[in-house]
């Protein structure tokens, strides 16, 4: 099997420590030493022992490390790293909530669901700039965009051409499998933020193991999550804004997985990369597999604290004009909002309340399915939500941002999270409150909006032009 050694300091101890132990070095990629060895050497050398579980293996105590490391990542093939997106029933709407008025999509198409043009306006974004200079980088694993539904999707839009740079992790071989995650991400991004290039991370899903083998090799999801982290952390030219939409509720990784995820992210924060991560679909419940216990939990790794974890809400925009906006709320078990507090990280400094964790999510914006969002798929139109929307479009916006702040001669947002809290709670609102809706979900009952933060759609849904007042300080128009 193969793990990611994460180093205190110095990757050269490290090495020189795993060839003591008899493993062998695959490479080293920033902080992350990934070695290939066996579930022998690896219970002798960090003195742990192996539970066979029904996806493969998984440590049942903590591992011992040696002075030299700081965590490691891998000791688990449990959690599986979930796409967040969800398709509408073709019977469904949310005009068939009682009280909701219906939506009106003035997007040009036969087709229904809203465009980047709709969202733009809604959210306040009918800026002069539109994110050039600037490179949004998405994060995929085990699935490719079709350079051709991204062509259609600009041709149907009157969208600028665009070709992303395709950038493969860790010896990733494209499968050629077109999947609705990667379209998804890459046609929001660029529809949100025309002017700016995209640079779409490729990288292989978890290697599934057979728990009757202690010598197969896999890799767990939770390796793989940290390579791509730790390889883009080590890019010399490396995207101002990284879109993750991706996730699953904390427990199905390990706290070794968890910590590695947080430590690549400050590398990214302190280098200038806002981390923008989807909180999840399955509301409080945070689950996006069957067999775990029904309990409240938020999603990793949109629960890192250098995480900007966005939830979901319900938008009406009607013609373009901004109008209700709630929560995302299970109406027809279609999913609500992911939000709750972590299990793993204590509270960061930048926010406040009794229950001492990391709570989620920071921010939300479209999401809900039965409003839903369009996009082109195998040379089609189709409609899809999940806050696997919301994540580009929060990106985008502040790619837009980014692309003002240059202008005006500062620095790229990079960790953004105590700003955003700063503002919010000395009045100077950023983002539209969302008091209205709750993210209960599968039997766990979940948390209500309400005014001012929850644990369901955070501080609210942007405000770009607040945005701009703020975080770019009147920079002057291109």
């Amino acid at each position: 099997m193969q793990i990611g050694l994460i180093a205190r300091h110095d990757v050269r101890e490290v090495e020189a420590w795993a060839k003591t132990q008899g493993m062998t070095l695959i490479r080293t990629v920033n902080r992350m030493v990934r070695v290939e060895t066996d579930l022998a050497t690896i219970e002798k050398a960090l003195h742990v022992t192996w539970e066979s579980i029904t996806q493969g293996w998984h440590t049942a105590s903590e591992p011992t490390l040696p002075a030299c490391i700081q965590h490691v990542s891998g000791l688990s093939t449990q959690g599986h790293l979930h796409h967040m997106h969800v398709y509408p029933p073709g019977s469904h709407s949310v005009a068939n909530v009682e009280g909701f008025p219906p939506i009106v999509y003035n997007n040009g198409l036969s087709s229904p669901g809203y465009t980047p043009a709709n969202i733009l306006a809604a959210y306040e974004a009918d800026v002069p700039w539109d994110g050039a200079g600037e490179t949004i980088g998405i994060c995929e694993w085990g699935q490719d965009f079709a350079q051709s539904d991204l062509d259609l999707f600009c041709s149907l839009l009157g969208l600028p051409a665009i070709t992303p740079t395709v950038v493969n992790v860790g010896g990733y071989v494209p499968s050629g499998g077109i999947g609705t995650e990667a379209n998804l991400d890459v046609q929001w991004a660029h529809g949100m933020a025309p002017g700016a290039a995209i640079t779409v991370y490729q990288g292989a899903p978890g290697t599934p193991a057979n728990p009757n083998s202690a010598t197969q090799a896999f890799a767990a999801w939770g390796l793989e999550v940290t390579e791509m982290l730790n390889f883009i952390a080590a890019q010399p030219d490396l995207p101002h804004i990284l879109s993750i939409s991706y996730g699953n509720m904390e427990s199905s990784f390990t706290p070794g997985d968890l910590q590695a995820w947080e430590l690549a992210m400050q590398d990214l924060g302190n280098k200038g990369c806002t981390v923008v991560v989807s909180s999840g679909d399955q509301g409080a419940f945070g689950d996006h597999a069957p067999h775990y216990p029904q309990v409240a939990q938020a999603c990793a790794p949109a629960s890192c604290p250098h995480a900007l974890s966005v939830g979901g809400t319900t938008l009406f925009a009607n013609n373009g004009t901004y109008g209700p906006e709630w929560a995302w709320t299970n109406w027809f078990g279609m999913g609500a909002s992911g939000g709750g507090f972590s299990q793993e990280f204590t509270e960061p400094s930048y926010q406040f309340g009794t229950v001492g964790k990391r709570q989620v999510p920071d921010l939300a914006a479209c999401a809900d399915p039965l409003a839903p969002a369009f996009f082109v798929i195998n040379g089609q139109s189709a409609i899809v939500g999940g806050t696997s929307w919301a994540a580009p479009v929060v990106a985008a916006l502040l790619t837009r941002v980014n692309h003002a702040r240059r202008l005006a001669g500062f620095h790229p947002l990079g960790f953004i999270n105590p700003v955003l809290y700063d503002l919010q709670q000395r009045h100077i609102p950023i983002c539209k409150d969302i008091t209205l809706g709750n993210n209960t979900f599968d039997s766990v009952t979940g948390y209500q909006a309400q005014v001012g933060y929850d644990w369901v759609t955070g501080w609210g849904s942007p405000i770009l032009t607040a945005w701009l007042n703020q975080l770019a300080w009147g920079a002057p128009k291109p």
